[in-house]
């Protein structure tokens, strides 16, 4: 049998971040948002050369 229910105190990740040691520079970052069912809906992914947003669907 399949369950949805959710959990609402999931611990999801949220964001990621990636620092160069030597200069404190960011090398990448994502940024993660989830549906009510902990599903992913967008994950960002900036680098020091921009931006890409991506869109999930269920």
């Amino acid at each position: 049998m399949l369950n949805l229910s959710h959990k609402a105190n999931r611990d999801l990740l949220t964001k990621m971040s990636s620092i160069r040691n030597t200069d404190g520079g960011l090398v990448v970052q994502r940024n993660y948002t989830y549906d009510k069912l902990g599903r992913p809906v967008t994950r960002q992914t900036l680098r020091s050369g921009g931006a890409m947003n991506e869109t999930f669907q269920n």
